[in-house]
């Protein structure tokens, strides 16, 4: 072999491992784990879930409140 046919056969296997190297950190970093969306939907639906809970624990309240204030008006009459 040449120092030409050297040279060429170390730039190419230097490309070929470079090439390896870069495929491996775009599969790593390329699109997010199913599990980190599944937490992101998890997270968001247990958001509205308790918003809701509290939406009628709060409207509840409130009924509860003028049930008995009602009721006082009715017994103070």
């Amino acid at each position: 072999m040449s120092s030409i046919d050297d040279t060429f056969s170390a730039l190419d296997a230097r490309i070929t491992a470079h090439s390896a190297k870069t495929a491996r950190q775009a599969a790593r970093s390329s699109a997010p784990a199913p599990a980190s969306r599944a937490e992101v939907t998890d997270r968001a639906a247990r958001e509205i879930i308790e918003a809701e809970a509290n939406r009628r624990a709060e409207t509840t309240a409130r009924l509860k409140a003028e049930r008995l204030a009602q009721a006082r008006k009715d017994a103070a009459s």
